[in-house]
């Protein structure tokens, strides 16, 4: 081979850092003696620290005599760029079933945007730290915070798999290094009057306006009465809505979503976010809906293929496309449309002024939001929600009930429009207390199962409406 490999060491560079040089061979036969780097920032000009750059330079020229590609030269067999993988990579995070559409999303549009544009015709090789973390401080200088750190983010996921699926040499990712990763900004925390969301009065509106299809008008109803994600809510089938024999509690049961691939080109069922498959008590208003939907409104809504229409089948979609397949349409649009219509903003103002257009996201906010407002504890709101538990119990000792659940989610009031689906009447439900409940709400619900008789109330928007109480 010539020449041994010696890993002889020098502390240079800006920032300086620890090489080694080493005589190794390529793949094309050729000798070269290169200097790599050996990816220590943390190692200082010192004796201590260069003898344990040289231990390190031998390890590393033990590897170039076996022919292990290392350092700058780890990917040069082949030398593929950083954009010739971007098929590769998008095929393989679409099809991964552990990521939700909006994380690929995210994913594909920080490529796109700032990865590619600017590292795509860079060799793998050429990723080392500190062109890794001028990366960084770049987009850091152009950018906000949480945009600096959500490229990383995919450019760390991107090296990754490249990594675990073979596509390049590399034996660690060099996005991992505490030296690109202290060059991140920190997280900044969201301001909670900032989250974006409707008040009861917004959402009452929204559903009262009278050009809402009624596949549109149920699906929000039980999102701001469940708080599920557009996702969950279109892979909904009917034999997910079920009643608790032991508790005699209705709910729907998440198990899955409809996710949509590359361009909403295509729609397939997945898995729910992480942790979030769970058991979500019904509303008594979202529930006499969904009675009347199975019986009258889906039949009415669905045309077969052939022009035919049926009854639908345990196993059909609860909010399909009108030829009962499952879709993912464009429920922020419509959504702005329908708050267009009501007289109301189409997007959210912060407290620095800034606006943001809703999104089918803001009405699970409101969700959380409501409850949050009736003193509902946050754990409860946290499973209902489908979040991690955050404490052991919560994640290996306490067995989840729906009746703590039930009794948060009936706290919520509505007054809705006299439509199909809609009852005239609320559904008594036996009263108990809670330590999930404030003495406000309980009194509530205590006077409420009082008066559910007088339910039918006047509203300025839309003439006769039924007022869902707390039963």
């Amino acid at each position: 081979m010539g020449r041994a490999a010696t890993g002889s060491v020098e502390f240079r560079g800006n920032p300086p850092r620890w090489w080694s040089r080493v005589t190794m061979r390529t793949e094309a036969g050729q000798t070269k003696r290169v200097w790599m780097d050996l990816e220590r920032p943390d190692l200082k000009n010192t004796p201590e620290d260069k003898a344990i750059a040289k231990r390190l330079a031998r390890r590393d020229a033990k590897k170039a005599i076996k022919k292990t590609f290392v350092g700058r030269e780890r990917a040069m067999a082949p030398k593929i760029t950083v954009g010739e993988l971007e098929d590769k990579w998008f095929a393989l995070i679409e099809a991964a079933p552990k990521l939700t559409d909006s994380t690929v999303e995210s994913y594909e549009s920080c490529w796109r945007a700032n990865i590619v544009t600017t590292l795509g015709k860079r060799p793998i090789s050429d990723l080392t730290p500190p062109v890794l973390r001028a990366w960084v401080v770049e987009l850091g200088s152009k950018k906000g915070g949480s945009t600096v750190r959500n490229n990383a983010h995919a450019l760390t996921r991107f090296l990754d798999d490249a990594i675990s699926e073979r596509w390049i040499a590399l034996t660690s990712n060099p996005m991992r290094d505490d030296y690109v990763r202290a060059a991140l900004p920190r997280q900044e925390t969201q301001n909670a009057e900032d989250i974006v969301h409707l008040g009861r009065p917004a959402i009452e509106a929204a559903l009262a306006v009278s050009t809402v299809p009624h596949e549109r008008f149920g699906k929000w109803l039980i999102d701001v009465t469940t708080g599920q994600r557009e996702g969950e809510l279109h892979g909904l089938q009917f034999k997910h809505d079920k009643t608790d024999e032991a508790e005699g509690i209705r709910y729907l049961h998440v198990l899955q979503q409809a996710k949509t691939a590359r361009g909403r080109l295509a729609v397939r069922l997945g898995v729910p976010k992480r942790n979030s498959k769970r058991k979500v008590p019904l509303h008594h208003a979202a529930a006499t809906w969904l009675d009347w939907w199975k019986a009258e409104g889906w039949t009415a809504y669905v045309t077969m293929a052939d022009g035919s229409r049926r009854a639908p089948t345990d196993d059909d979609f609860i909010f399909p496309a009108p030829d009962g397949s499952m879709w993912r349409p464009d429920d922020a649009e419509h959504l702005r449309r329908t708050l267009a219509l009501a007289g109301l903003p189409e997007s959210f103002t912060t407290d620095d002024g800034r606006r943001i257009p809703y999104d089918d996201q803001a009405l699970r906010h409101s969700f959380a939001t409501m409850l949050g407002e009736l003193d509902v504890s946050g754990e409860v709101i946290d499973t209902l929600l489908g979040h991690k538990p955050k404490t052991t119990r919560g994640k290996h000792y306490q067995a989840r009930k729906l009746a703590p659940l039930a009794r948060a989610v009936a706290t919520i009031e509505l007054t809705l429009p006299n439509r199909p689906g809609v009852a005239y009447r609320a559904v008594p439900h036996p009263v108990e207390s809670s330590s999930q409940l404030s003495h406000g709400a309980r009194r509530n619900a205590s006077e409420s199962s009082e008066v559910h008789e007088k339910a039918v109330e006047s509203h300025p928007s839309s003439g006769v409406e039924q007022r869902f109480r707390k039963p």
